[in-house]
């Protein structure tokens, strides 16, 4: 009798609260947004320098709205991934605690919160590893420009 267990995943949902996120997809579609929400913000000040109109700032306001509640929602996905409840999500406030959320090791196998996401490609894999640093560079170089 072949008796071969075979491991069952759950798919990824980045607009949902439900479900588990695995570390590298949590890097990747947390940088991401990140990225596009420090280029608006480098246009708007390049553009208008410290002369902002108010229509540049409501809609940098919606951007960055936008941004962190899809940050909240992977952030409670994560921490479902490692068994924890979402309330957890709260502490992405903090200035590159996704990297630190990012770190922390998933539960093997079913937990509370379901079953274990989806591996990551290789693609999204190799992405993390240049996201960082392109942040990080963005960052410096805004203040020499």
């Amino acid at each position: 009798m072949d008796t071969q267990i075979t491991q069952r995943y759950s798919k990824v949902d980045l607009l949902s609260v439900k479900g588990r996120m695995g570390r590298r997809y949590y890097l990747f579609y947390s940088m991401v947004p990140l990225i596009f929400l420090w280029a608006a913000f480098s246009l708007m000040v390049s553009n208008h320098g410290m002369n902002v109109s108010s229509g540049s700032l409501f809609s940098f306001s919606l951007i960055t709205t936008l941004v962190f509640s899809i940050l909240v929602f992977l952030t409670i996905q994560r921490c479902h991934d490692f068994d924890k409840s979402g309330w957890y999500a709260v502490f992405v406030i903090i200035p590159l605690s996704n990297l630190i959320y990012a770190s922390i090791l998933s539960t093997n196998g079913l937990n509370r919160y379901g079953e274990m996401p989806v591996p990551a490609p290789m693609l999204i894999a190799t992405a993390n590893y240049l996201l960082i640093p392109l942040l990080m560079a963005s960052i410096v170089l805004s203040y020499f420009l």
